[in-house]
C-alpha cells in the first residue's frame, strides 16, 4: 500500500508533508508568512521522521526546540 494514494480518502503524514513542502516552494508563502512556512516544514520533517523512521540529511535534530525558536521570533 502506498502512502500516496489520492483515491483512498486517507490523508497520510507523507501526503501532508508533501503538501507542506509545496507551500515552501510558493514564493509568496515565504514572503507573507515566513515563520508559519518554516514552522510547517519543521513540523513536517519531525512527523515524517517519527512516523516512518527516516532521518533527514542533518542527522538528529531537536525539532521541538527548533519550533520554539521559530515561535520566539514572532513573540509567541
Amino acid at each position: 500500500e502506498s502512502e500516496f494514494d489520492r483515491n483512498d480518502n486517507i490523508f497520510t503524514i507523507a501526503e501532508g508533508a508533501n503538501f507542506n513542502a509545496g507551500l515552501g516552494a510558493i514564493r509568496s508563502s515565504a514572503i507573507h508568512n515566513p515563520f508559519l512556512t518554516e514552522a510547517l516544514l519543521v513540523a513536517s520533517i519531525d512527523a515524517v521522521e517519527e512516523e516512518y523512521g527516516v532521518m533527514n540529511s542533518l542527522g538528529v535534530v531537536d525539532w521541538e526546540a527548533r519550533l520554539q525558536e521559530i515561535k520566539s521570533k514572532v513573540g509567541r
